[in-house]
C-alpha cells in the first residue's frame, strides 16, 4: 500500500506533465539501461574473452598436433624403409648366448668353403676359438662367409703354411666373438 500511495501522490502527478515526464523517462531509461546493461554486458564480455582465449589455445594445440602427426608419418616412412634391414639384423644378432647354433654355423661355413674344422672351443660365453685346415682359396671363402650372416667380430687370426706333396695347406686358428642381444 505504501508503494501505491507513493506512486499516486508523488510520481503520477509528476508524470502527467509531458515536458517533465519526457526528461524523467529519459533519465529513468538511461539509468535502467546502465544498471541492467552492466549486468547483461559483463557476462557477455567475459564469456567472449574466454572464448577468444580458448580459440587461441586451440589454434596452438592444433598446430602442435599437426607437427606431431607430421613427425609420426615421417617416422612411419623411416621405419618402413628400414624394416627389412631390421629383420636381417635380428637374424644376424641372436637373443642370448647360443653356442650350439654358433658351432653349427661355423661348421657349415667351413664345410661350404672347403676347409676342415678340427675344433671349436668357447671361453667367457661368446668368445670362441676354432682351428681348421684348408687350401688358400677355401680359407679366403671361409673368411668371406664369416663376414656374412651372423655378426661375428674376429679378434685374432693365426695361420701357418704346411706343405704337403700335392698341395699347400694352411693351419689356421681363428679367435672371435659372436655378438648377441642380452
Amino acid at each position: 500500500m505504501i508503494g501505491y500511495y507513493y506512486y499516486t501522490t508523488k510520481i503520477r502527478p509528476y508524470l502527467t506533465e509531458t515536458e517533465k515526464s519526457s526528461y524523467a523517462f529519459g533519465f529513468l531509461t538511461a539509468l535502467a539501461v546502465l544498471m541492467f546493461g552492466l549486468f547483461v554486458l559483463r557476462p557477455i564480455i567475459t564469456s567472449s574473452y574466454d572464448a577468444y582465449l580458448e580459440l587461441k589455445n586451440a589454434v596452438n594445440y592444433s598446430s602442435a598436433l599437426s607437427e606431431k602427426l607430421t613427425s609420426l608419418n615421417q617416422a612411419k616412412a623411416n621405419f618402413a624403409n628400414i624394416s627389412n634391414r631390421l629383420g636381417q639384423i635380428e637374424n644376424a644378432v641372436p637373443k642370448g648366448v647360443s653356442q650350439p647354433e654358433l658351432i653349427q654355423e661355423l661348421a657349415a661355413d667351413s664345410g661350404e668353403a672347403g676347409a676342415t674344422l678340427h675344433s671349436t672351443s668357447f671361453k667367457d660365453g661368446d668368445v670362441f676359438t676354432m682351428s681348421l685346415t684348408g687350401p688358400t682359396p677355401s680359407l679366403t671363402l671361409l673368411l668371406e662367409a664369416l663376414e656374412e650372416g651372423r655378426v661375428i667380430t674376429l679378434e685374432e687370426i693365426q695361420a701357418s703354411l704346411r706343405q704337403s706333396e700335392n698341395e699347400n695347406l694352411w693351419d689356421m686358428s681363428i679367435e672371435g666373438e659372436a655378438v648377441h642381444i642380452q
